[in-house]
């Protein structure tokens, strides 16, 4: 199993970065654009489908024995 995979809002949040070195300008360029490529087409994580955590993309449900909480982002943007 994986992790939980949350939507980056500042330089903390971010999921990871990537540092591309190379003396050839055009392979950085080759690079950049292929690592937009994945960005566009989501194709840099495996995600699983977890249904119950998709009733609402804004509302995460925690259980705790007994107990249960929701966490609510109050976010409207997805």
């Amino acid at each position: 199993p994986g992790s939980f995979v949350d939507y980056t809002i500042d330089l903390f949040t971010g999921i990871g970065s990537a540092i591309l070195m190379h003396h050839d300008e055009e392979v950085l360029k080759a690079d950049v654009r292929r690592i937009r490529e994945m960005e566009r087409e989501n194709q840099l994580f495996t995600y699983e489908n977890q249904a119950a955590l998709m009733k609402s993309a804004s509302v995460k449900y925690i259980s705790a024995g007994e107990e249960s909480h929701t966490i609510s982002s109050g976010r409207t943007d997805f």
